[in-house]
């Protein structure tokens, strides 16, 4: 049998489209990015190994003027669970998620209350851009740039 180059050309098309859907969120990829979101957010106040999990190895973060790469997020995410900070509500009044294939960025706003154990509560928010990829059948963070409002 011999093919044509249409037909070997189809067939290489169908096995790229296969492939693509095999790596790429078909089902409900929106709530399944919120979620992986909403777990680095409560994970980094309570269980820094399930954060890890969910952070890609090339990491960068901006919050402030400080930059930080994954082993210092993990760290300053054990100092505050050993520290007894725990987050005690998050929301996102706003958000919007801008999707290119395997990468997807969330704008948001956020409002959190974080529980000391020592002092008051402490009521923070701001807006945050969040970078996640899609990666062996999970959305992992890649970054963050937060601003804490005054």
């Amino acid at each position: 049998m011999r093919l044509t180059i249409a037909t070997a050309a189809t067939v290489c098309l169908l096995a790229l489209a296969a492939a693509a859907q095999a790596t790429t969120p078909q089902h409900d990829w929106r709530s399944d990015l919120l979620a992986a979101r909403e777990a680095i957010w409560i994970n980094y106040y309570s269980d820094p190994d399930k954060l890890a999990a969910g952070l890609s190895d090339d990491l960068i973060t901006i919050s402030g003027r400080a930059f930080e790469d994954k082993a210092a997020v993990i760290a300053n995410s054990r100092r505050a669970v050993d520290d007894g900070t725990r987050l005690s509500s998050i929301v996102f009044p706003r958000t919007e998620i801008q999707r290119y294939s395997d990468v997807a960025i969330i704008y948001t706003t956020f409002e959190m209350t974080l529980a000391t154990g020592r002092d008051a509560p402490i009521t923070l928010g701001g807006e945050a851009t969040e970078f996640f990829v899609w990666r062996d059948g999970a959305w992992l963070h890649t970054g963050w740039h937060l601003s804490i409002a005054p």
